[in-house]
């Protein structure tokens, strides 16, 4: 017999603890419109940039500067995104993640966990418990 189980994020329980019924509605509803803010997509950014780069031009595209959510270059723009089914990411979010993974790199703990020089710190890890 194969045990199936669902992870739960910490977001998730921490909205379990205002109601079962808004931790559904926010995590589990697989018809739950899924938005994603400036804040939320930067620090996706910033792990993916850090962690796991070589992701970055696979689910993120840099949006060039300048250029407006309408009008036949954004829609010539957008279908070419489309087809990788990356996120398009608007230039200043970008140029902060770049900022944020610079001072990471720059700070000599970090650098040194990135760079596995200790070889027992692993990147990351998943915790799953029953």
């Amino acid at each position: 017999m194969e045990l199936q189980t669902k992870a739960l994020s910490a977001s998730c329980l921490k909205s379990l603890a205002k109601s079962p019924e808004h931790c559904y509605a926010n995590h589990l509803d697989p018809n739950r419109e899924r938005t994603e803010s400036d804040a939320m997509q930067l620090g996706s950014l910033i792990h993916c940039m850090i962690l796991e780069p070589e992701m970055l031009h696979r689910r993120y595209v840099k949006m060039p500067e300048g250029m407006v959510r309408r009008g036949a270059k954004w829609d010539a723009f957008k279908s070419e995104v489309d087809i990788i089914s990356a996120s398009i990411v608007r230039a200043p979010i970008w140029q902060k993640a770049e900022e944020a993974v610079s001072r990471v790199k720059k700070d000599d703990m970090a650098a040194s966990l990135l760079q596995g020089r200790k070889r027992s710190v692993q990147k990351e890890e998943r915790v799953s418990w029953v």
